[in-house]
């Protein structure tokens, strides 16, 4: 992200710009009146976020005609400056390559400023000055520049969603609320735009029931994630202004009318899988009636008036109750669609942290499996446990066995096992040529020790 501000100061340059003059000023080097600041930056507090660059102008302005030139010293108590047009870095500071030219008595020296990542207030200093190229510093003039207040934010995305606080995360303990997140039909603000379920990407359907018989015409629908007044999620009304019909009306053999809106009367068996009209909700498919296996395509089979109960290629999902997309292999459900909360993925091992996912970083050796790889003590895969492994960021250093070590003799002298007197118990993990080490411990280390005879 960047932003440009505009820090105007009248002044009315040294050839080099010099650093240590933005608080100072420039009267050592300008003999000429110190003329009045105008203006400013166009706000004395900036907001920024941690990292943030700002991309600055300094502005130099005179009243007098026979300045040429421009010159400015910059400094921030912290972040970092860099250079633009017209300036250069010189000791963490903006000053100017050279004296820039006036154009219409003003010039605009531009520079930018990075936040630093720690939080709180920072100040920019500047001085400026004006120049009338005559190899002397007589009739020049300088003056200094309000402060600039820069404010780095203290920002934080404690659920993990990608979006901090300072973005704009209306409720940055629920990851399911941020701006430019997917409005669903869950009762919640989803792209935190103030509105609750507004365009959601997940409306039902429903339909318009004017009847009343609990069923709707396929004609008259409304998509919204609650039913309007007189509509019902069921369609399939054929008849829509006689609640005698429906797909669920019961149809005698010998009616001369269809009442189930199975598209046939009576007796017929249009679709031809044994079973007559009267007796199943839909004689125009073969698949559909009494006994026939329930699958998950939002039609009763079975004609039993229920759909995709039972269905026989349900799914498994799994409880994400840390809402970071991974779910608990323990709490399962199988359905023929995602029920709200749960996911497809079965691979968190720890469902009340979103921090610990197969899709976090590990944090080595803090006893907690961040990955859910099943290991915190292992960073080079080696196999071997950090407290057996003499490194364990090298998978080809493993376990590290005891060196060969000899009893020292009871006077305490060294019998050049391991390099010191008393009884020797140094391991293959021993750092050779460390201060603790003397020469016969390093010929010990290299298996050519000295023995007593």
């Amino acid at each position: 992200m960047w932003t440009t501000l505009v820090w105007i100061a009248i002044s009315g340059a040294s050839e080099d710009g010099k650093t240590g003059k933005s608080t100072s000023g420039c009267g050592n080097c300008h003999d000429g009146p110190v003329m009045t600041t105008v203006g400013g930056f166009e706000s004395p507090i900036l907001d920024v976020m941690p990292g943030e660059k700002v991309e600055l102008v300094f502005r130099v302005e005179t009243t007098d005609a026979d300045h040429e030139g421009a010159g400015l010293n910059v400094s921030a108590t912290g972040g970092l400056l860099g250079a633009g047009t017209n300036t250069k870095t010189k000791n963490s500071e903006i000053v100017h390559p050279e004296p820039a030219e006036m154009v219409d008595a003003a010039v605009n020296f531009d520079f930018t400023w990075t936040a630093p990542a720690i939080p709180g207030e920072y100040l920019l200093h500047g001085a400026a000055n004006a120049v009338n190229l005559n190899g002397s510093k007589r009739g020049d003039g300088w003056s200094l520049a309000p402060d600039l207040k820069l404010r780095v934010l203290d920002c934080h995305d404690d659920d993990f969603d990608g979006v901090t606080d300072c973005e704009g995360d209306c409720d940055d303990d629920d990851g399911r609320r941020f701006p430019g997140n997917t409005e669903i039909c869950d009762s919640v603000d989803n792209d935190c735009n103030t509105l609750v379920d507004d365009e959601p990407s997940d409306p039902a359907t429903w339909h318009l029931d004017e009847d009343g018989d609990g069923y709707g015409s396929d004609v008259s629908t409304v998509e919204a994630c609650v039913a309007p007044p007189d509509h019902v999620s069921i369609g399939g009304d054929c008849d829509d202004s006689d609640n005698t019909i429906h797909p669920n009306a019961t149809e005698s053999c010998d009616s001369t009318d269809d009442l189930n809106c199975d598209g046939s009367v009576g007796f017929a068996d249009v679709d031809q899988d044994g079973h007559a009209a009267c007796m199943e909700c839909d004689d125009t498919d073969p698949e559909v009636h009494p006994g026939a296996e329930e699958t998950c395509d939002d039609i009763d089979e079975d004609c039993d008036g229920d759909i995709d109960e039972d269905a026989v290629d349900t799914l498994s999902f799994y409880l994400d109750d840390d809402n970071d997309g991974f779910g608990d292999p323990d709490i399962a459900i199988d359905a023929c669609d995602t029920p709200l909360g749960y996911v497809e993925d079965d691979t968190d091992c720890d469902d009340g942290d979103p921090g610990v996912n197969p899709g976090r970083d590990e944090v080595w050796y803090d006893g907690v499996d961040q990955d859910c790889d099943g290991v915190d003590d292992d960073q080079d895969g080696d196999g071997v446990p950090a407290g057996d492994d003499c490194d364990d960021t090298d998978a080809t250093v493993q376990e590290c066995p005891d060196a060969p070590v000899e009893e020292e003799p009871a006077d305490g002298e060294d019998s050049g096992k391991d390099g010191g007197g008393g009884t020797g118990d140094s391991k293959g993990c021993s750092v050779i040529g460390t201060p603790s080490v003397g020469l016969a411990g390093l010929l010990v280390a290299l298996g050519i020790g000295r023995r007593r005879f």
